[in-house]
């Protein structure tokens, strides 16, 4: 859904919040380079007092696997808005294309928390030889993806760590794997 009503009886209430990870790139480029790790996304504490009312909200999407073309998908937004105020955990960017000195896909951010953590980077492409770089970034919730030589990159796994990239070991192109969602948990205190 896209609102929250307390329960009854409900006067406080703790917030955990994820954004939505990155999708890993994949690589076409040049034997021996992975596509980038994709980044995880943002992650937001927030205690509300005097809880009333109806809220909105939003989960962040996982970000979308790259082809062995393309780059990652960024995850998406996980937003929870209390009156004018919005607490946001950003989803992470999605991973490059596998390529010489590619930069790492940067984090998602977290903003009007009472605790706001930057989701990590995802790990930057290089012309390793005979190790593949590309890891999806963990996050507070969850394990980046994974690659490996010549092999597509994993999905991250738990909520908000990013897809792995694909890794060109051989003649054959490889795609990325895709980031997972965010998710709000929500804990109610009477």
């Amino acid at each position: 859904g896209t609102t929250y009503t307390p329960t009854a009886g409900t006067k406080r209430a703790w917030l955990r919040m994820q954004g939505g990870g990155g999708g890993g790139g994949g690589s076409f480029s040049t034997d021996g380079w992975s596509g980038g790790g994709g980044a995880s996304g943002g992650y937001v504490e927030k205690l509300i007092t005097n809880i009333s009312g109806t809220y909105t909200y939003a989960i962040g999407a996982a970000g979308a696997a790259g082809t062995a073309t393309t780059l990652g998908g960024t995850g998406g937004d996980t937003t929870f808005v209390n009156g004018a105020t919005t607490y946001t955990a950003a989803g992470g960017v999605g991973g490059p294309v596998g390529g010489a000195n590619a930069a790492g896909a940067a984090g998602g951010a977290a903003t009007n928390g009472d605790i706001n953590i930057a989701g990590g980077s995802g790990t930057c492409t290089t012309n390793t030889g005979t190790f593949a770089l590309g890891k999806g970034s963990d996050s507070r919730l969850g394990n980046g993806g994974t690659v490996f030589i010549n092999t597509a990159g994993s999905a991250g796994t738990g909520y908000g760590s990013g897809g792995g990239g694909g890794h060109r070991g051989t003649v054959t192109s490889r795609a990325g794997g895709a980031g997972s969602p965010g998710v709000i948990i929500i804990y109610e205190y009477s």
